[in-house]
């Protein structure tokens, strides 16, 4: 943990403690997590920001334990504590990318949580951001493989996670921004309007570093626009990205 982070948040300093024993005394380990579960409780899965902070912090202290790391992971991912399960989902994202494969269960029943902090952090597993570097740094090409899958799954929130879970990927570059528009395709028609919109919001945020590349994408599709472009389209050409190309997204909005 950096200085300043213990220094300006003593309950994070306390859990990453209780953590640390946890890794060195793993004979222990119940009582270690029911007081990493009641330190938790003082957080709340909401703060994202602050669970990613932590999560990254307790990644650096684990991963060179494989065995203390996991079970240190599958443990808070399964608790009864929301901010728990959260601090689980950053851990993942880290621990979990040297055998991806074995947690993608655990993933799909997260992403169903009944706390929309949990699930709003599922999504950043697979990501690659300023914030949490997940699998797509390593697994790029499983997790579009995964994500293929996923895509058509029955549960409208596992889908959801297919929209949020490579924006930071894609914002990299053109070509990534190219490859996660494809994986998206059907999920810009899907049956579940709550899907949609996280599709909007995807492409309005990989659109202010790449907004040229969601600029073609969007006027590729005005030779024959259906009723989904005619919804999406004007909520995704709202963003400031697209205002400030205004002949463009002008150009665009007139063929719909």
């Amino acid at each position: 943990m950096s200085d300043a982070l213990e220094s300006r948040d003593a309950l994070a300093a306390a859990i990453l403690t209780s953590i640390k024993r946890w890794r060195d005394v793993p004979d222990q380990a119940d009582l270690h997590f029911a007081d990493c579960e009641q330190l938790l409780s003082e957080y709340s899965a909401e703060e994202t920001f602050r669970i990613l902070e932590l999560g990254n912090t307790v990644a650096d202290a684990i991963e060179r334990n494989p065995d203390a790391a996991v079970d240190i992971t599958l443990r808070l991912s399964s608790s009864a504590c929301e901010a728990a399960r959260a601090l689980g989902c950053v851990l993942i994202g880290r621990v979990g990318k040297f055998n991806p494969r074995t947690w993608l269960s655990l993933i799909k029943h997260l992403a169903d949580d009944e706390s929309s902090g949990v699930r709003d952090t599922v999504p950043m597993i697979f990501d690659l951001r300023p914030e949490l570097a997940g699998w797509a740094e390593m697994h790029a090409d499983f997790v579009y493989t995964v994500f293929d899958e996923w895509r058509t799954d029955a549960n409208y929130r596992v889908r959801r996670v297919v929209a949020r879970g490579l924006v930071g990927y894609a914002s990299q570059s053109a070509q990534n921004t190219e490859r996660v528009l494809k994986l998206l395709m059907p999920l810009y028609e899907d049956a579940a309007e709550f899907v949609r919109r996280n599709v909007v919001s995807a492409m309005r945020e990989i659109g202010r570093a790449q907004p040229d590349a969601i600029l073609t994408f969007l006027e590729s599709r005005t030779t024959y626009p259906n009723a989904y472009d005619r919804e999406l389209m004007p909520l995704i050409l709202q963003a400031a990205f697209a205002r400030k190309q205004s002949e463009w997204r002008d150009a665009i909005l007139a063929k719909l």
